[in-house]
């Protein structure tokens, strides 16, 4: 493998690290919407809150669920690129 290569291999797993960090940041993004979503629905169970804001929390809460899938999805491609170049070289010997 050339300088190019150890080059390639090496944004490549700076961006996987990167991934892995985006996914701990949604995580609890999640974690605080899901907890706005629980405390909206208490609220509108007891008579002090509207509809309207149980519905809002909970599009958000989705939405942070579908970011998760997303960056999980996205992550998981950066691990197989590393693991690609690896399994093409035996494949070349």
């Amino acid at each position: 493998m050339g300088r190019a290569g150890v080059l390639v291999v090496g944004a490549t797993y700076l961006q996987a690290i990167a991934g892995a960090a985006r996914i701990e940041a949604i995580r609890a993004q999640l974690a605080t919407a899901g907890a706005l979503f629980r405390q909206a629905n208490d609220m509108r169970k007891v008579g002090v809150s509207a509809g309207i804001d149980v519905l809002r929390t909970q599009v958000e809460m989705q939405s942070q669920q579908q970011r998760l899938l997303a960056a999980q999805n996205e992550f998981n491609k950066q691990k197989l690129a590393l693991a690609v170049p690896s399994d093409s070289r035996r494949a070349n010997n």
